[in-house]
C-alpha cells in the first residue's frame, strides 16, 4: 500500500515515513499519524530521525523506469486525488453532491496552479520491478483549447522531459491531450527540438506501432491492414512504409 502525503500538513508532527520502522518493529511507532503521542508514550523508535535525515537527503532516491505525464480533467476530478479524499479516489468516479462545497477551492486552486504551479509527481507503482510515476502537468483539459495556453502548457512538458532526461528515466509517455497533434505533433515536437535526448518519448498509438511490428516476422515482406482507418493505424502505417516491411 502506498501513502500520499502533502508535505505542509505535516504541521509540527514528526513525519510520518518512519511507517517502515513500525512494520519491521512491531513494538514501536504505533500512533502514524499523531507521532507525537509514541514520543509521549516513549514508544518512538530512536531510528525514526536518522530515517527520515536519509530520506530527506535524496541520496538513495530510486530513479523511476517509466513516467507517465497526465494533465487534470476538470475541476471536479482534481477532488478525487488522493491527497484530497482516500475514500473518494478509491472508488470509480463520480460526482458527488457534497464535493460541490468544495468547488470554489478547487476553482481558486486551478488559478492559482496555473499561474504558479509546476509539474508535480501525483502517484507512483512498481510493476514488474519497474518503478512507474504519474506527473500530472496543472494544467485542465479545457485549458488545452485555448490558443493562447499552448505555449505554456509546451512549456510545461518540455520541463518534464527535460528532467526526466537528467534523472536519467528511459522512458516519458504523454498522456491524453498532452501529446495532442496539433499542440506538439504527438510529442515530435520536443523530440525535434532536442535531437540528443536520451529519454523515449512515447505515447498510446507509437507503443500500438511498437507492438504491431514486432509481432511482424523478420521475413514477412509485405503487409495487409484491413478495417476502417483511425488514428491509431498511422504509426504502424508509418512506420512500416518505412521500415523493413511494405504496405500493400
Amino acid at each position: 500500500m502506498k501513502r500520499c502525503h502533502v508535505p505542509w500538513s505535516q504541521g509540527g508532527r514528526h513525519p510520518v515515513r518512519y511507517l517502515s520502522l513500525h512494520h519491521k518493529e512491531k513494538n514501536c511507532n504505533f500512533c502514524l499519524f499523531v507521532p507525537l503521542f509514541d514520543f509521549l508514550g516513549k514508544t518512538a523508535n530512536k531510528k525514526s530521525w536518522d530515517l527520515q535525515k536519509e530520506i530527506s537527503s535524496g541520496e538513495k532516491d530510486r530513479v523511476p523506469d517509466f513516467i507517465f505525464v497526465a494533465h487534470i480533467i476538470d475541476i471536479m476530478s482534481s477532488l478525487h486525488v488522493p491527497f484530497v479524499f482516500r475514500s473518494v479516489s478509491s472508488m470509480p468516479f463520480t460526482n458527488y453532491i457534497f464535493l460541490l462545497v468544495l468547488w470554489p477551492i478547487a476553482f481558486l486552486f486551478m488559478a492559482f496552479a496555473w499561474a504558479f504551479s509546476k509539474t508535480f509527481v501525483l502517484s507512483f507503482y512498481i510493476l514488474r520491478g519497474h518503478l512507474c510515476q504519474t506527473w500530472i502537468v496543472p494544467r485542465y483539459g479545457f485549458q488545452y483549447f485555448l490558443p493562447f495556453a499552448r505555449e505554456g502548457i509546451n512549456d510545461q512538458i518540455e520541463l518534464a522531459i527535460l528532467r526526466a532526461d537528467k534523472l536519467g528515466v528511459k522512458v516519458v509517455g504523454l498522456a491524453a491531450l498532452n501529446k495532442n497533434e496539433s499542440l506538439n505533433g504527438g510529442g515530435t515536437l520536443f523530440i525535434t527540438k532536442h535531437p540528443d535526448l536520451r529519454v523515449r518519448v512515447v505515447h498510446g498509438n507509437t507503443l500500438t506501432a511498437a507492438i504491431i511490428l514486432n509481432g511482424i516476422p523478420m521475413d514477412v515482406k509485405e503487409v495487409v491492414l484491413m478495417g476502417a482507418t483511425s488514428k491509431s493505424w498511422e504509426e504502424p502505417l508509418r512506420s512500416i512504409s518505412a521500415g523493413r516491411t511494405s504496405e500493400s
